[in-house]
């Protein structure tokens, strides 16, 4: 009887731990929590799963091994792990909340006191939160009330996710980082005065950007269709930084894989770009361009060929031309 009365208790016993334990947000769940944006409404959904490398993107697999949907990187809006430890769940899908309501630099200095409290956790951890860090600060900088704060925090977060880059070469924050690491380098204006003093030089960091397009391009598991789209913004800002070589050489390359349509009309669009934009008289490469944009209304291609145009007029120091492109 006395037995029965130890054995009962322990089960009690037991049962309350799992209680508290519960109740304090210890993880209930093994399996990742995936956001993403859904193709048909382009609502946010947000459904315990993990993601699987499919073709054509990535697959949302729930816990009983459904394919809850089909998504492109490009849709993927954050991928929570169930388990970082030292911290309950509650904790870990705290910033998630915080970020929906834009309060970037709040959600950063909660990922950045979460990963310097897991220095020795999992890959997937640390990748994890090595991306939320980057990215957090980006949008943080895009947000910032002055110019010099958004500049200083803008080139913290350039380096972020540069080195995010270098470090990672799968997996569907390859686009995210890159995509955001070129849009800032492009958006940074760097000023370079003469010796005098009284011409300044803008440079926007054109070069930099290509790299970061490189990056993404060379991504393992990223879907055909964004690898060629990487190689497409690699070209288009290796022409803006002027490395007409470099663009030309990838442009080569990109026409072996690229498919017919849209993308190979835009690769003989650079091709007029760089034919042109590396000789004497740049403009006379417009009116070629202009051929090439009579056959087709496609938005993309149209946009590509005017924004070669405006190049072609930059390199002939006609500003307010290449504007109006």
């Amino acid at each position: 009887m006395l037995r029965s009365l130890f054995g009962a208790g322990a089960l009690l016993l037991a049962f309350l731990t799992l209680l508290d334990s519960t109740g304090r947000g210890q993880p209930a769940s093994t399996i990742d929590r995936v956001y993403y944006r859904d193709k048909k409404d382009g609502q946010i959904k947000e459904v315990d799963a993990e993601l699987k490398v499919a073709p054509g993107g990535y697959q949302v697999v729930t816990a009983d091994k459904k394919v809850a949907a089909l998504v492109s990187a490009t849709d993927i809006i954050r991928v929570i792990p169930a388990d970082i430890p030292g911290f309950d769940l509650k904790t870990i899908r705290e910033p998630a909340t915080i970020e929906s309501k834009r309060e970037w630099e709040k959600a950063r200095v909660i990922h950045a006191e979460m990963a310097k409290k897991s220095a020795s956790a999992s890959e997937k951890v640390r990748k994890y939160l090595e991306f939320r860090v980057a990215y957090t600060s980006a949008r943080a900088a895009d947000d910032a009330a002055d110019d010099a704060a958004a500049q200083a925090k803008g080139a913290e977060a350039v380096k972020l996710l540069d080195n995010f880059l270098t470090a990672n070469k799968t997996g569907w924050e390859v686009w995210a980082a890159g995509s955001t690491c070129a849009r800032m380098q492009v958006s940074e204006v760097t000023v370079t005065a003469d010796k005098e003093g009284e011409k300044s030089t803008e440079r926007r960091h054109f070069e930099e950007a290509s790299r970061s397009w490189g990056k993404v391009a060379k991504a393992t598991d990223l879907a055909a269709d964004l690898k060629m789209d990487a190689a497409l913004q690699e070209i288009d800002t290796k022409i803006r930084a002027r490395l007409f070589a470099d663009a030309k050489g990838l442009i080569d390359e990109a026409m072996k894989t690229a498919p017919a349509g849209a993308p190979k009309d835009r690769l003989a669009i650079f091709n007029l770009a760089v034919k042109f934009g590396d000789n004497p008289n740049p403009e006379d490469g417009v009116k070629a361009i202009e051929a090439e944009l009579a056959k087709t209304k496609d938005p993309l291609v149209r946009a590509t060929g005017f924004g070669m145009m405006g190049e072609l007029y930059l390199g002939k120091d006609k500003p307010r031309d290449a504007m109006w492109q």
